[in-house]
């Protein structure tokens, strides 16, 4: 059957409820009408985590840390979703943790990732004056 409108097609599925009439679809084929589930017609995103180890030289303090952490191995953890809609595989990054040590517990703590990386630029660049500061008598 096909319906004139939208209206039209939820006022002839009296039986189903008026979410899901709205949400099943018609698409018009060649020769022959597809019809879609609500449930074929949720959007589905494809997130991926990416975990990646840094390694910081000095003390440091990022926003979102309750104090400053002593130098050493860090996780990190990037959460990116899939970019649809384009020709080719894509991800934008939506979240940046790192494992950080709170007594005797790990925990995540939710990062600026831009910041993350001006703290690294700033502990490599303190780390090579160092090394070029130091002299022998």
């Amino acid at each position: 059957m096909q319906y004139s409108s939208l209206d039209d097609q939820i006022r002839a599925s009296a039986g189903t409820s008026p979410i899901s009439a709205a949400i099943t679809c018609r698409f018009e084929t060649d020769a022959a009408t597809t019809r879609h589930s609500p449930q074929s017609m949720e959007l589905s995103m494809f997130t991926r985590t990416k975990t990646r180890t840094v390694h910081f030289d000095a003390p440091f303090m990022l926003e979102g840390l309750e104090r400053p952490y002593p130098p050493g191995d860090y996780q990190v953890q990037d959460d990116e979703e899939q970019i649809t809609g384009i020709s080719w595989l894509a991800y934008r990054r939506v979240a940046t943790v790192i494992e950080v040590a709170v007594g005797a517990k790990t925990s995540l703590v939710t990062i600026n990732p831009s910041e993350l990386d001006a703290a690294l630029e700033k502990d490599r660049a303190l780390f090579a004056e160092a090394g070029t500061a130091d002299t022998t008598h």
